[in-house]
C-alpha cells in the first residue's frame, strides 16, 4: 500500500521538522532529501512488486520473455535514477544523480537496489 507509506514519511517529515525548530534552516535539506529517497524506495519497491506480480515470467509466452526482462529492466532503471525517466524523477525529488552503474540485468528483487 504506497498511501500509507507515503503519508508515514510525510508524517516523519513534519516530526524531523518540528524537532529542528531554530535549526530548520540547516537541517531542511537534509531531511528533503531523506524523504525523497524514502519515497523513491516505497515506489520501487512497490512498482517491482506489482510488475512482478501482474507479469510473472513462468507464466510467460516464451516468445514475450525478452520484451518482459527488458520492460523491468526499463523499469528498475527509472526508479533508480537511470535513463532520462528516472533522472527526472530523481531531479523532481531532489535526488542526487547516481554515479554508480546501472542495476545487474536480470535482477529480479522485489526491492531493487538503493542508490
Amino acid at each position: 500500500d504506497t498511501e500509507s507509506g507515503f503519508f508515514d514519511t510525510l508524517r516523519e517529515a513534519v516530526s524531523q521538522i518540528e524537532a529542528a525548530g531554530e535549526q530548520l534552516d540547516d537541517r531542511a535539506d537534509k531531511i528533503a532529501t531523506a524523504v525523497g529517497a524514502a519515497w523513491i524506495a516505497l515506489l520501487r519497491r512497490h512498482a517491482l512488486t506489482i510488475f512482478d506480480d501482474t507479469v510473472p515470467l513462468d507464466a510467460a509466452d516464451t516468445r514475450r520473455i525478452g520484451d518482459i526482462i527488458q520492460a523491468r529492466r526499463n523499469l528498475l532503471n527509472a526508479l533508480t535514477g537511470h535513463e532520462a525517466a528516472g533522472g527526472r524523477i530523481f531531479s523532481t525529488l531532489d535526488q542526487p544523480t547516481p554515479t554508480s552503474a546501472k542495476p545487474a540485468k536480470g535482477n529480479r528483487t522485489t526491492t531493487g537496489a538503493t542508490p
